[in-house]
C-alpha cells in the first residue's frame, strides 16, 4: 500500500478498501511539523455513503485512519475498517 501527501494540492490518496478503492483523493484539515490530518467522503454501494478520517504523525510515519461505511436511511455506520499502518518516508522531490 502507498499513501501519497501532496501539500501543494492539499490531498492525501491511497486509501482503499476491499471492494475497491476511495475514487477520489482525501482532503488535508490539518497540517503542521508533526501531524497532517485528512477526510473524504463519496457516495458507496447499495444506498450508503463512505467516508475516511485520519492522520499521519510526519516524526514516527504512524498512520492511523478509519473508513465507514454509513447506511443513508439510518445515518448510522454498518461497517467499519481501521488502518493502523506504519510509513517509510520518501526523499522530497524537489
Amino acid at each position: 500500500m502507498g499513501i501519497i501527501v501532496n501539500f501543494t494540492d492539499s490531498t492525501v490518496q491511497g486509501f482503499g478498501y476491499p471492494y475497491g478503492s476511495f475514487n477520489h483523493p482525501l482532503m488535508i484539515t490539518n497540517a503542521d511539523d508533526v501531524t497532517v490530518g485528512f477526510y473524504g467522503e463519496q457516495e458507496g454501494v447499495l444506498s450508503s455513503r463512505e467516508s475516511i478520517i485520519g492522520s499521519i504523525d510526519r516524526v514516527t510515519g504512524d498512520v492511523e485512519a478509519t473508513l465507514s461505511l454509513i447506511d443513508h436511511k439510518t445515518n448510522k455506520a454498518t461497517r467499519e475498517i481501521t488502518y493502523a499502518l506504519h510509513c517509510k518516508p520518501t526523499q522530497r522531490v524537489f
